[in-house]
């Protein structure tokens, strides 16, 4: 009996210690296959309506196909299943935002072999594929030297994947195969900024336009600064990482060093692009929201100016920003290409917006939502200008009535007397108002009905007023602000400080040739053997935006300024000291004909 016993608890022990063992081994295994799940199977492919995708007031369709065909998506498993509804095949990180999986081969055959090209980002080529639905995307190539590894790549996708938002650029799906890693984006046609800013072959952005664009991007970054949970900060705010699509509207691109806000900010080297960067970022090696602001605000001057960060334009905007004669002179800035095509109000507006997001300090820059609201309320404004200026229009039929006036209104007839001598005392030339989308009130009213309000007449005086009118300034880009003969000063570059005369004028590109300064020396080979070569010299054309004129008399540097006499002479002038810089024998005329009107006037 008692053997009997003792073998019945050996055989219980045995089989407890077998069991558990079994279960350890089960829980490892489990653990294991956890781990080192993939993320799909090439082979499981399932017949899907893929649903599309809001973001914010915009849709974006995401790449769909309700049959089986070469380009449908990889089915995920979604969130909250039980584990053996997915067959113990646990979406990874990156399949967890939603973002939906393609293989390599479908992208190979989209982009036929990856021959595509559109263009080079950070880490790599992006390609143009062509899906057999018809939807176009833009597949970017993570290179296998290429800075982001697997814990940044799981990081984009996973950020892209839970950002939604009309200004940003969506992520659609991604390729994890064979050592590649691909990112699937929606393709944005009308390519990046950078390209509109500076590809010659293209229309230039009108400033309405370049506005819109500037609201865009602010709204796609307070987006990521406010909205996002936890904030992301972009870190790499650039004219080429702005994309546009097919209306002209842009979106914010490129998050490969994006960082969310709850990580730490501190980090060993210095990532972003050099002309972008924030000083304070540089020295402390401490990024937050307000670099993101810094490289926005350069960004804004790239947009007026139309002038690349690494070709000097920040010291070009500190030029600008000197007080001269109490006034800051942003129409020097003005990209040439808009050809003085834009509101003096809104420039003053955007640059002084752009000068505080600039500012050394981060503490006084403007956060995100304030710069939103800033341009807002700009294209607000203009909004209601185009609308009253649009219903004030007199209709057809009242053009041909003339004008009424009541004698015994004085309040008219002041205000009549005052608009000819305001015309008169400011000696207007037809250039005179260049850039400032401004035009002198028609004596041409039409018919005003007696009421108890101000005549039209009134009204129109009292807009003249309001306005506050610069007769004399005009932007020193203009292509003719300076000529052969003319002294200049060099401001910008690497010969800032050199004093030349102008020997050329390149008319076409804004650029000129300054004597002794800009003639660069050139070593050229000789065909034979056993001769040497000979040096020359050769011109390197400076941008006419790169000098100032120069006052040899009073030692002066100035921008030029235009503006018409009294006898209908179209002269030139230094904005600084009003010194006439045009041939001596023009003036000579000029001075002799202003005589004889003296000695009529005085003789009358």
């Amino acid at each position: 009996m008692r053997e009997e016993s003792t073998g019945l608890i050996i055989g219980l022990s045995v089989g407890v210690v077998i069991g558990v063992a079994l279960a350890i081994a089960a829980f490892f295994c489990f653990r294991y296959h956890r781990k080192h799940s993939q993320i799909g199977n090439s082979s499981s492919r399932r017949t899907a309506a893929i649903p599309i995708r809001t973001n914010g007031a915009d849709s974006c369709m995401i790449l769909s196909d309700s049959s089986v065909g070469t380009e449908s998506p990889r089915s995920t498993i979604q969130i909250g299943l039980p584990l053996w509804l997915g067959g113990l095949k646990k979406a990874s990180l990156v399949s967890a935002s939603g973002i939906l999986e393609y293989s390599y081969k479908d992208l190979q055959k989209a982009t036929c072999n990856f021959t595509t090209l559109i263009g080079q980002g950070a880490y790599g080529p992006v390609y143009k594929a062509q899906m057999s639905s018809g939807e176009t995307v833009a597949v970017k190539v993570l290179g296998t030297d290429s800075k982001q590894g697997e814990k940044e790549f799981q990081t984009e996708v996973m950020l892209l994947g839970r950002l939604h938002h009309r200004n940003l650029v969506n992520l659609v799906g991604y390729c994890a195969e064979k050592n590649q890693h691909m990112l699937i984006y929606v393709y944005m046609s009308r390519g990046s900024l950078a390209s509109h800013l500076y590809n010659e072959n293209l229309d230039p952005l009108n400033w309405t336009l370049r506005v819109q664009i500037a609201l865009d991007v602010a709204r796609g970054l307070e987006y990521l600064h406010d909205g996002a949970v936890p904030s992301v900060i972009h870190r790499d705010i650039k004219s080429s990482n702005i994309l546009l699509d097919h209306s002209m509207r842009a979106r914010v691109a490129d998050f490969g060093l994006s960082r969310e806000e709850m990580v730490t900010k501190q980090v060993s080297n210095v990532r972003g692009t050099f002309g972008y960067l924030d000083p304070e970022y540089v020295s402390t090696r401490s990024f937050t929201k307000k670099s993101d602001v810094y490289s926005y605000g350069v960004l804004l001057f790239e947009l007026i100016a139309g002038r690349n960060p690494l070709q000097g334009l920040m010291e070009y905007v500190e030029l600008a920003a000197m007080n001269t004669e109490g006034k800051v002179g942003w129409e020097e800035i003005v990209d040439p290409r808009l050809d003085g095509k834009y509101d003096v109000e809104e420039l003053d507006e955007v640059a002084t917006l752009a000068h505080k997001c600039v500012n050394r300090v981060a503490r006084r820059r403007p956060s995100m939502r304030d710069i939103v609201q800033v341009l807002s309320r700009i294209l607000k404004s203009r909004h209601i200008r185009n609308h009253q200026s649009s219903s004030s229009t007199p209709k057809a039929g009242e053009l041909e009535k003339p004008i009424i006036l009541e004698p015994n209104k004085e309040e008219d007839m002041a205000a009549m007397a005052a608009l000819q001598s305001s015309f008169t005392s400011l000696n207007l030339s037809s250039n005179s108002f260049l850039g400032q989308r401004f035009f002198s009130p028609s004596l041409n009213l039409p018919a005003v009905k007696s009421t108890d309000q101000p005549s039209s007449i009134f009204a129109k005086l009292k807009r003249w007023e309001r306005k506050e009118c610069k007769p004399n300034s005009l932007p020193v880009l203009h292509k003719m602000h300076v000529k052969v003969g003319d002294t200049v000063k060099v401001i910008a570059g690497n010969d800032k400080g050199k004093i030349g005369e102008v020997i050329r004028v390149i008319k076409h590109n804004s650029r000129i040739v300054v004597k002794d300064i800009n003639l660069k020396t050139k070593h050229v080979k000789s065909k034979e053997e056993g001769e040497q070569g000979q040096i020359i010299r050769i011109e390197a054309p400076l941008h006419s935006s790169n000098v100032m004129l120069y006052s040899k008399q009073q030692d002066v540097v100035s921008r030029v300024g235009h503006k018409t006499l009294e006898n209908g002479k179209r002269v030139r002038y230094l904005v600084k000291t009003g010194e006439i810089i045009d041939s001596a024998e023009n003036w000579k005329k000029v001075a002799k004909e202003k005589e004889k009107s003296t000695e009529v006037a005085a003789a009358s």
